[in-house]
């Protein structure tokens, strides 16, 4: 996916991918924050992400569900 498509991403399902490092969710939600309204993503992430980008996302009123 080409980081420029992120930045229009207004929701995202994060749960089927491999081979997908911490760093590289990471980098994939700073892409799309600007936008995003609703992430669902594994709930083993819920203690890899840092907790920088989740109150990124919960400030700009980021839906976070943890599956």
């Amino acid at each position: 996916m080409v980081m420029g498509n992120l930045t229009r991403l207004q929701e995202a399902k994060l749960v089927h991918l491999a081979n997908i490092t911490v760093e590289g969710f990471e980098l994939a939600l700073r892409a799309c924050c600007v936008r995003i309204k609703k992430v669902k993503m594994v709930s083993e992430l819920r203690l890899l992400l840092s907790s920088e980008i989740l109150e990124i996302l919960h400030a700009k009123g980021c839906i976070i569900r943890w599956d």
